[in-house]
Order: C-alpha cells, then sequence, then structure tokens
C-alpha cells in the first residue's frame, strides 16, 4: 500500500512539474515574442523618424523616436539620434542626456561620445570636451577629425603646445586634413609666427582651393604685415569661394577705412552684420557704422558748403565785373 501511495505521490508531482514547466516555457516564449514583436515596432518607427530628420522635421522625428524607444529602450542609435536632434533644436541637456544613456547601453558606442565631446564644447565646456575626445582617440587612433577637434578645444583654453601637438597627429593621420592644417596656422598667427601660419593656410588651400576660412586667414596674416592689396586679393577669393561667408568683409572694411575710402567700408561693414546678424562683434560693427556714417555727412555738409561759397564768391566776381 505505501508503495503504490509513494508512486502515486511521484506521478502527481511530475504532472504538477510539467505543468508548472510547460507554463513557465509559454511565458518565457510569450515574453520573448512580445519583445521581438515591440523590437520590430521600434525599428519601423526609427526608420519614420529617420525620413522625417533627412526633412529637418525634427520636432516630428523626436515624437517617433521616443515612440520607439518607449517600445524598446535597449535600442542605443534610437537615444544617439534623439541626442543629435535635441542639438539641432539647441536642447543641449536633454542631448547631453540621451547621449548618456546610449553609453550606459554600450560604453563604447564612440558615436555617443563624439556627440556629447561636441556638445560640450559648443558650451564651452573645453575640459569636458577633451576628456571626451580622448575616448574617442582611445577607442579610434586613426581618428584624424577627433584629434582635430582636440587641438581646437586646447586652443580654446590657450594650451598652444597641446594644441599643437594634436593638430599635427591629425595631420600623420590624415595628409588632406585642410582643416587641420588651417587651424594650425591659426596657432602659429597667434604665435606671431607669420610665416609658418602663411604656409599652413596655403597647405590647407593646395588641398581644398575653395576654402573661404583659409583665404580670409591669409587674408589676415598679410593685413598684420601690412600688406594690404595682397590682403584684399585674399579676402576677395575668400568671397568668391563662400558668398554666405562673412568674416572677409569686416577686415575689408576695416583696410578701406585705415585707407580713407569710407563708402567701400561702410559699403562692406554693413555687409558682415547683414551676413552675420548674431555676431558676437555686433555691437562694435554697428557703432563703427554711426561713426562711418556720421564723417561721411560729415563730409558731405562740408563740401556742399564749399560748393555754396564756390558759386556765392563766383557770383561776386561777376557783379564786380
Amino acid at each position: 500500500m505505501s508503495n503504490k501511495y509513494n508512486i502515486l505521490l511521484i506521478a502527481l508531482i511530475c504532472f504538477l512539474l510539467g505543468i508548472f514547466l510547460s507554463s513557465s516555457i509559454y511565458l518565457i516564449a510569450g515574453t520573448i515574442n512580445s519583445k521581438d514583436r515591440n523590437m520590430t515596432k521600434a525599428i519601423k518607427l526609427s526608420k519614420e523618424a529617420a525620413g522625417f530628420q533627412s526633412k529637418k522635421q525634427y520636432t516630428k522625428a523626436i515624437e517617433l523616436y521616443k515612440k520607439s524607444v518607449n517600445l524598446y529602450p535597449e535600442l542605443v542609435s534610437n537615444h544617439y539620434a534623439l541626442g543629435y536632434l535635441f542639438v539641432k533644436i539647441g536642447k543641449y541637456e536633454k542631448a547631453i542626456e540621451e547621449y548618456n544613456t546610449a553609453l550606459v547601453i554600450s560604453p563604447t558606442y564612440s558615436d555617443a561620445i563624439y556627440g556629447l565631446a561636441k556638445v560640450y564644447y559648443d558650451n564651452g565646456l573645453y575640459d569636458r570636451a577633451i576628456q571626451e575626445y580622448k575616448k574617442v582617440v582611445e577607442l579610434s587612433p586613426l581618428n584624424s577629425g577627433a584629434y582635430n577637434n582636440l587641438g581646437l578645444a586646447y586652443f580654446k583654453l590657450n594650451n598652444l603646445e597641446e594644441s599643437v601637438k594634436n593638430y599635427e597627429q591629425a595631420i600623420k593621420i590624415d595628409n588632406k586634413n585642410e582643416k587641420a592644417y588651417n587651424n594650425l596656422g591659426m596657432v602659429y598667427y597667434k604665435m606671431g609666427l607669420f610665416d609658418e601660419a602663411l604656409y599652413h593656410y596655403k597647405k590647407a588651400l593646395d588641398i581644398l582651393p575653395a576654402f573661404a576660412e583659409a583665404h580670409t586667414n591669409m587674408g589676415i596674416v598679410k593685413f598684420q604685415m601690412g600688406m594690404f592689396r595682397e590682403a584684399l586679393e585674399d579676402f576677395d577669393t575668400a568671397i568668391s569661394s563662400n558668398k554666405k561667408y562673412p568674416e572677409p568683409h569686416k577686415y575689408i572694411a576695416q583696410i578701406y577705412l585705415l585707407l580713407g575710402n569710407l563708402d567701400n567700408s561702410l559699403k562692406h561693414y554693413n555687409l558682415y552684420i547683414k551676413k552675420s546678424p548674431d555676431a558676437l562683434d555686433k555691437a562694435d560693427i554697428l557703432n563703427q557704422i554711426n561713426n562711418i556714417t556720421n564723417k561721411i555727412n560729415q563730409i558731405n555738409v562740408a563740401q556742399e558748403t564749399k560748393t555754396i561759397l564756390d558759386v556765392e564768391e563766383e557770383t561776386n566776381k561777376t557783379f564786380q565785373d
């Protein structure tokens, strides 16, 4: 009797265990299937978001990426995309949050590190930008652009030695990196080494002849050296290379002002403001425009007065005769 009872008990236990295992397997399979379905839906939403992003409809793209994240939070590319889009609309804190979320999911996701570094740089947090760019070059030692950006951050901190070192490393990796040559020229210009600066600007222009910034930088050096005619040629070439680029106009205006050509000086200051309405030096330029306008008006009044006096003098002579 006892053996029969034991056999029945074992059978019951096995039966119940079978039910439990089959239920667990069913639940696990259901969970996996649900997760797979969510991932599929999330990917579909991400593709739709990318379409709106390409059309620069950033608000709609953000909305769809967020829906995708809610369905499948582990999709790291969504967090990177949201970070990128928040930068585009000027929401930098949210961008940092999304980039950091991407890095929690995938600590070596270099695009997110790069994006984070750029946000820090653009907001003047150069020390933090340097930390992130260093992580990029650790992951990608042949990333010429990251070394160039490290050079920029060090330049902003006035650490010229480290700036030169990183620009040179960028060029060593990619000797066609025209930005690194141009930026290296800017360091040498700041050091007062004008010949070295011109050499590196020329190297940049050998790679990219229509590089408006390099033409402008060459013009600035020649302007400082008193080579006004050559500087004007460089500035004119910069404008021809990029008609929307404002900087050359400011320096052309300064040269014409020194040469006493007030009309052309005023013309180029106005063009600078037109092309760069949010310029940091806008107040100074507007003040200069006002001063030049007043001088021109004073000269015109003086000329008109002289003309009137000359006419009166001629009239008096006629009556005297």
